[in-house]
């Protein structure tokens, strides 16, 4: 198998070298030798770091080869004598068509990948739908964003609350915005509060409107 292994091309960084930046092209991808890599979203001197690789066998920046698009990320030499073996889309091919199990770890490693941020972007979802919707319905991600942007418009235009006619569920926490009015429910954009109709009750929980109490200022 090694006799068929592409030959090896290793690049070695020290601290700081950039690698590669966030959404530049590539056609390589890079597997840790030895050293460690820091991926940074954003340029490398203000950018946030997400992640640190430091076991060799790691690798990164197999997306550009996987599907030809920018990288995602800028990647930068953390340590002294960083050592990145690099294939290019040639070498990178033939190691998953003599390979198989070099194409089942790279699905593995992608496959977590997006289980953590599926696990990340719930996290932010259900921090920002909670007090909007219990049930944390994606369907409605958007209008949890606006009604928690326009409660805070509410809490800064003081005397205006009133005017903007909001309420709340004493028992799920669901603003009614007047200004939005209930749509699902057949409750027009601009309906006051007190002018919905007796039989409209609260979208999450199903409480009546008598459930409801003002928004102070």
């Amino acid at each position: 198998m090694e006799a068929s292994r592409p030959k090896k091309s290793v690049k070695v960084y020290q601290k700081s070298d950039i690698i590669f930046e966030q959404n530049s092209t590539g056609d390589e991808m890079y597997i840790l030798r030895s050293g460690k890599v820091k991926l940074v979203l954003g340029d490398a001197r203000r950018g946030a770091e997400v992640g640190t690789l430091q076991r060799p066998g790691e690798f990164f920046g197999e997306m550009a080869l996987v599907d030809a698009s920018p990288r995602s990320a800028t990647a930068i030499a953390d340590e002294d004598n960083t050592k990145l073996e690099v294939l290019d889309r040639e070498n990178f091919l033939k190691m998953i068509k003599e390979h198989p199990e070099f194409a089942l770890d790279l699905m593995s490693e992608l496959s977590k990948r997006v289980r953590r941020g599926n696990i990340l972007y719930l996290e932010v979802i259900e921090r920002a739908m909670s007090p909007v919707c219990p049930r944390n319905c994606l369907s409605k991600t958007m209008y949890a964003f606006t009604r928690a942007a326009m409660s805070r418009s509410e809490q800064e235009l003081g005397a205006e609350v009133a005017k903007m006619g909001s309420r709340k569920c004493t028992a799920c926490h669901y603003v009614y915005i007047s200004q939005f009015g209930d749509p699902e429910s057949g409750v027009s954009a601009g309906t006051p509060f007190e002018k919905l109709p007796d039989s409209w009750t609260c979208p999450e929980c199903g409480v009546s409107k008598g459930m409801f109490e003002k928004i102070e200022s």
